[in-house]
């Protein structure tokens, strides 16, 4: 069994702002010569997320409204009146959606259906470099 890993990072626009980074998990897979095995994406911030979606201009744009029914930017938060902050709404969508998402890859290509992508959304009120890691397990 061969592991490895690889971090990218990627500077986002600010809140919402959603990058396909499919291309990128998939070269590493391709550069890392491996045929089968399990691809592990992790996002290393609280306020930030991966998910797996159709990344396309409808959905850009409905994922934010949807998100914002769930967790409302502009609710009392605790967390902003102990840290004298703006973004415990990022910080609660972040533990909903999550860090990281396993994608297998056979014949070194990722088994992904027709219209999902690997998707890095920030969550965060602000731009941000934000630090992946993708780490592959296989042979």
């Amino acid at each position: 069994m061969t592991v490895h890993s690889v971090r990218l990072a990627i500077d986002t626009s600010g809140p919402y702002d959603m990058h396909d980074i499919t291309g990128q998990v998939q070269r590493v897979i391709q550069d890392a010569g491996m045929g089968d095995g399990i691809a592990t994406v992790f996002v290393r911030h609280t306020t930030a997320a991966i998910m797996i979606g159709e990344h396309e201009a409808g959905l850009i744009h409905d994922i934010p409204i949807v998100i914002e029914r769930l967790v409302p930017r502009g609710d009392h938060y605790r967390h902003n009146d102990l840290n004298r902050d703006d973004n415990a709404h990022s910080h609660v969508l972040g533990s909903v959606i999550g860090p990281s998402e396993t994608i297998p890859f056979t014949d070194g290509e990722l088994a992904l259906g027709t219209w999902q992508q690997i998707v890095l959304i920030e969550l965060d009120t602000h731009p941000r470099s934000r630090q992946i890691i993708i780490r592959l397990t296989g042979e």
